[in-house]
């Protein structure tokens, strides 16, 4: 009898180890893709061939979402305007395929800074804010489209716009405008300075986020580069609370009750 009662408490054990041991494969694979949509951050850096300035480099230092690889990627100069980005596939921060691209419509071309403008910032952010495209003359705007994001996925997006006084851009996303204000000399990125954030914007069904880019009131407005980190979905973050309730309650209610079976005398104490 009493063999017969820890042989089923034994099986009941086994059973609710494996059980647990499945719930944890469970969670740990769905925990391990929501970090991995979570954690993709695409980084770009815009860079010039504009003679007879050197280029600046690309950019290998952090921002606001964080740091790793950037996608340096070159606008060839044009002296008579009327430049564009046609789309442009883009690595994640760590170097691989992040399956999104990039295209900017009219604007008007790209340039590298002297090295004594250049010198008014600081060293180590030179390759981000010392090269950029440009708005000017009768390019007044322009479209940036990110695409390849994943349908209805939502992201934080921060666009650099600045040289060292006076090229501030203003950029329209979701009906939401902001703006950069370019005060002068950069030691720092700061916002509203040098950049401005977007943050929980939503893809459209296609996975394109549409930017518009505008001049803010002066003869010439630049973009240096953005950022783009992908922002866990509320609905699936619920769903793995939910199912990890849900399994740790199943697995209590098989545990067997050995407390309460000790009293009654069905198991030995």
């Amino acid at each position: 009898m009493h063999q017969n009662c820890f042989s089923r408490l034994r099986f009941t054990t086994r059973f609710t180890a494996r059980a647990f041991v499945v719930a944890a494969i469970a969670l740990a694979s769905l925990a391990s893709a929501m970090r991995s949509h979570a954690e993709t951050l695409i980084n770009v850096d815009f860079n010039s061939s504009s003679a007879p300035f050197a280029s600046w480099g690309t950019y290998t230092g952090s921002g606001p979402l964080g740091g790793g690889t950037w996608n340096g990627i070159t606008v060839p100069f044009d002296g008579q305007g009327g430049s564009s980005l046609a789309t442009t596939s883009l690595l994640d921060s760590t170097g691989a395929s992040s399956g999104a691209s990039i295209a900017i419509t009219q604007l008007w071309t790209s340039y590298n800074l002297d090295t004594t403008t250049a010198a008014n910032i600081a060293a180590g952010l030179q390759p981000l804010m010392a090269d950029y495209l440009y708005l000017a003359n009768e390019a007044t705007s322009a479209t940036v489209t990110l695409s390849g994001l994943g349908a209805s996925t939502e992201w934080d997006i921060v666009l650099y716009a600045a040289q060292t006084t006076d090229h501030d851009s203003a950029f329209t996303i979701g009906g939401v405008t902001k703006a950069t204000t370019d005060p002068g000399a950069i030691s720092t990125l700061t916002e509203p300075g040098q950049y401005v954030r977007f943050d929980n914007i939503s893809s459209d069904g296609s996975g394109t986020i549409t930017i518009d880019w505008a001049r803010n009131g002066n003869a010439i407005s630049a973009l240096n580069g953005l950022q783009i980190m992908a922002v866990p979905e509320p609905a699936t973050a619920f769903m793995v609370a939910v199912l990890a309730a849900g399994l740790l309650a199943r697995a209590r209610r098989r545990l067997p009750d050995v407390e309460g079976s000790r009293k009654s005398g069905r198991y030995p104490g």
